[in-house]
């Protein structure tokens, strides 16, 4: 219940001495809503708090000390603190137990994800917030060719009928992929190749639980051989 002399930033109804605010005007006052860069039209969801910039420099300064591991920590955990709550923009009746997550190579700062329930997501964390720049209800590829983008070859977004919101990434490169199935206990990690191989270099089975391993200051986003870091 907020102060009689309270006043909020946003449109309110009152009814019964309750106040009830436009979900709308709630998450932009809350989140708030930019513009895509080159594209009229196109809004990209994004949160920025007090939280999600001292991540950003927290990340950005691990990976000037190299730890790769810690930064990807970092950027996961604060993304799913935020830009992840953010309202879908596709609906599924997919579903999926386990939680991918890629990595460009070397880098932290971005990723993509998929989440049970059906949907993949592609984030940045950037100076001003974490962004949820792309959203979808993946589709089996037509084309795993090498030539095709991350966002094609792995999530099939070249399909016309392809339901999608936001601006998909034109990474073509390999990616680090980390799958965790929690049903499982079971973690896998190693290279997504841009023909869509996937070469596991570390297969184990979660033998603690993931909050004890956080708590001891652990990352679960294990460097890959031969991976350098990029800032």
């Amino acid at each position: 219940m907020k102060d009689d002399n309270t006043v909020l930033p946003f449109p309110q109804e009152s009814m019964m001495n309750l106040t009830f605010l436009r979900l709308m005007a709630l998450m932009t006052a809350l989140s708030g809503m930019v513009a895509a860069g080159g594209s009229a039209g196109i809004s990209i969801p994004y949160v920025n708090t007090p939280q999600t910039r001292q991540a950003y420099a927290e990340a950005t300064r691990l990976l000037r000390q190299g730890n790769l591991p810690q930064a990807r920590q970092i950027v996961v955990d604060v993304v799913t603190a935020t830009a992840a709550r953010l309202p879908p923009c596709v609906t599924t009746q997919n579903f999926d137990f386990g939680t991918n997550t890629y990595f460009p190579l070397g880098e932290a700062l971005r990723f993509y994800q998929t989440v049970p329930g059906g949907r993949v997501n592609y984030y940045e964390l950037r100076p001003d917030g974490a962004y949820r720049i792309w959203q979808a209800v993946p589709k089996e590829p037509k084309d795993k060719g090498s030539g095709k983008t991350v966002a094609s070859r792995v999530f099939g977004v070249d399909q016309t009928d392809m339901e999608q919101c936001g601006h998909a990434p034109n990474d073509r490169g390999t990616l680090a992929f980390y799958n965790d199935v929690p049903f499982n206990a079971d973690f896998r990690y190693g290279f997504l190749k841009p023909n869509g191989e996937r070469v596991v270099v570390g297969d184990w089975q979660v033998k603690q639980n993931l909050g004890e391993i956080r708590q001891r200051g652990l990352s679960i986003f294990h460097i890959l051989p031969g991976e350098t870091v990029k800032h």
